[in-house]
């Protein structure tokens, strides 16, 4: 009997596994936050990003700023922040402006989050953070904690 319960479970495990090979799903990434967008009578317009961030962070998120002003619609500019410990952690939104922040969120699942806050279908004010939970062990570099910063400002 054990041994054909144990057939009987590879035969499933090959049945799924065939399944999934011949019908391919589409994954899909959406995050245009559901047409919401900062308010603007033209392009490009600018948009403040507070830096909260602590100092090795610095380039990471000078980095995203350039880049992002490279659109044509967006132009982001620095203004300096609190980046007191608690401040970081609470990383409280700024009306018309993105608040950038770092800190130990813990281990729960991401390296970044952007939030937003809406009126209508526009964007009033967002928050940038990255987790130094996982920042600060071995496993992620400085490409991981560009990519992570630029994404999560574009999230905002």
């Amino acid at each position: 009997m054990n041994s054909k319960m144990q057939a009987f479970k590879l035969v499933i495990v090959l049945v799924a596994f065939f399944a999934v090979i011949t019908f391919p799903t589409n994954l899909y990434a959406d995050h245009d936050w559901n047409n919401y967008h900062w308010a603007r009578t033209s392009n490009p317009f600018t948009l403040k990003v507070v830096d909260s961030n602590t100092n090795d962070w610095d380039s990471e998120l000078d980095l995203a700023i350039t880049d992002w002003t490279k659109s044509t619609v967006l132009n982001l500019t620095e203004e300096a922040g609190d980046d007191s410990l608690r401040t970081r952690k609470r990383c409280v939104m700024i009306s018309g402006k993105i608040r950038s922040c770092n800190a130990a969120y813990g281990a729960n699942g991401w390296l970044g989050l952007a939030s937003i806050n809406i009126s209508g279908s526009h964007i009033t004010q967002g928050t940038s953070k990255m987790n130094d939970s996982y920042f600060s062990s071995s496993s992620y570099n400085e490409t991981n904690r560009r990519q992570v910063m630029c994404q999560e400002i574009g999230h905002t």
